[in-house]
């Protein structure tokens, strides 16, 4: 098996949030172009997440290969983006400004991923937050010159023909409780449409597709 090109700290770090956004940024990019590193990043991913299989007896390369056999990694990644865990405080004003309403106030982290797009004239922010049981609320705003566009739909098709649209009536759209999958989102305004973003959201985080 070819050794990764990035040591596992550093992967730790990318997992758990702790880089800057240019050292983020450039992880990404590699993840997106190197099998090696990204078959390196989905095992570390789940011990760092799975506090059980910490503790479990190390397995030959062999099996482990075997395993990554199993996982069908996408060969070919425009993006792949990891989530990020942020600790929680008990008073909301210590959270991230976009996080999503939290159902209960005793959760003591979140998985989440932000995104931004230029999608034509518009400029798009994405935030997904991962709930329990395979699925993600996610949080869109729209703007226009640095102000919230106007006249704005934004609609959200799932592989598969589950079709969710909605209009840009606030600042933000919110489409809650996504099942994991492949998905197509455009925007429209004034009846245009925009532009699209295509994407596949799991266990791992986000891939562009």
């Amino acid at each position: 098996m070819k050794s990764p090109c990035m040591e596992i700290d550093v992967l730790a770090g990318y997992i758990e949030g702790r880089l800057s956004d240019q050292d983020r940024d450039r992880i990404e990019e590699h993840l997106s172009k190197c099998d090696t590193c990204l078959e390196e990043f989905v095992i570390a991913n789940t011990l760092l997440k799975d506090h059980d299989l910490i503790e479990c007896e190390p397995v030959s390369e062999e099996v482990a290969l075997s395993a990554l056999k199993g996982l069908s990694i996408p060969k070919e990644l425009k993006k792949f983006y990891a989530w990020i865990t942020k600790v929680l405080v008990p008073d909301s004003a210590g959270q991230p400004a976009f996080a999503i309403v939290r159902k209960s106030d005793a959760a003591s982290s979140m998985d989440y991923i932000s995104i931004k797009k230029d999608l034509n004239d518009l400029q798009v922010e994405i935030y997904f937050e991962k709930t329990e049981d395979d699925k993600a609320d996610i949080r869109v705003r729209v703007l226009k010159d640095n102000i919230s566009a106007r006249n704005v739909r934004l609609t959200l098709i799932r592989q598969g023909g589950v079709i969710v649209s909605r209009l840009l009536k606030e600042n933000y759209v919110f489409f809650e409780e996504l099942p994991f999958g492949s998905y197509r989102f455009v925007v429209e305004q004034d009846a245009l449409e925009k532009g699209e973003y295509l994407f596949k959201i799991n266990e791992a985080g986000l891939n562009e597709e």
